[in-house]
């Protein structure tokens, strides 16, 4: 195998050496990774996500399980679904209208009984240029489109 202290004009031996231990490095580094796993499975490192040992459920010593991280239910709304008291807090809600005033778009809610979709679960709707309010109670699906922002107000 070529070496760098070669003596000659040709720069080929020099970019195969290089190759040759670049590749040597990805591989010791590979082994190294595949080394520290396999000393992890035999010492019975917890191999579970739940801080279970991961095969017989049995909990590890020292090791917490995950933590749902709490949903906050949103106090301003953009565009989409949500399910009020989870995605977004239930009360008023209101937003000035497209913004700024010469925007001829509209904005439309519908506050519903189920994400179904079906006309017959919709209790109320509208489209609006202006202001405009909504109140939502926990349990209602409610959809808003175009260019408004709505704030819960109370």
């Amino acid at each position: 195998m070529p070496t760098p202290n070669d003596d000659c004009d040709d720069p080929r031996p020099v970019r195969e050496w290089i190759r040759t231990v670049q590749f040597a490095g990805s591989v010791a580094l590979a082994l190294f990774v595949v080394g520290l796993l396999s000393v992890a499975v035999l010492l019975g490192a917890p191999t579970g996500t739940d801080g279970t040992d991961g095969s017989t459920g049995a909990p590890v010593v020292g090791v917490s399980a995950p933590r749902e991280t709490p949903v906050v239910p949103a106090t301003v709304l953009t565009p989409g679904v949500y399910e009020t008291g989870v995605d977004m807090a239930p009360g008023r809600w209101r937003t000035p209208g497209p913004r700024p005033v010469t925007d001829v778009r509209t904005c439309s809610w519908e506050r519903a009984t189920s994400n179904s979709g079906t006309a017959a679960d919709v209790m109320a709707s509208a489209t609006v240029r202006g202001p405009a309010s909504l109140h939502a109670d926990d349990g209602d699906w409610v959809t808003v489109s175009g260019p408004c922002t709505w704030r819960r107000i109370g």
